[in-house]
């Protein structure tokens, strides 16, 4: 949506600075804190929610990125260099937004939400 809405340039040129910034945050080793990644990939995102103009949504989606944190949702990503592979995506995704191809943007949101997401999640039934 953000890429098929007018936005501005300026709100554009901030989600592509959060895409670089999310790579600049990325640990140099597993053993480093994921931390500052995580909170520049929570920056990003938000920019992205924030850009479509709806606040109860922006605070929903705020709310749960805040849940996955806490029950470590994300912890899966730092094993296997997925927090590389997240952070790559980001550029990608805000290049579709700034080239204002909504499908483009959207088929790269997807890929990058299911990549994120933990194999075998959610859990069969």
């Amino acid at each position: 949506q953000a890429a098929a809405r007018d936005i501005g340039t300026e709100v554009i040129e901030n989600i592509a600075r959060l895409a670089r910034e999310s790579i600049e945050a990325l640990p140099a080793t597993n053993k480093e804190p994921a931390l500052p990644y995580l909170n520049a990939d929570h920056d990003f995102h938000m920019a992205l929610v924030d850009a479509v103009g709806n606040s109860r949504w922006s605070k929903i989606v705020s709310n749960l990125r805040d849940e996955s944190r806490v029950n470590g949702a994300y912890r899966h990503l730092e094993d296997n260099q997925g927090l590389q592979h997240s952070a790559q995506e980001h550029i990608g995704i805000a290049q579709a937004i700034r080239d204002r191809d909504p499908e483009k943007a959207a088929t790269l949101m997807l890929k990058h939400l299911e990549y994120a997401r933990p194999h075998g999640y959610p859990p069969a039934n």
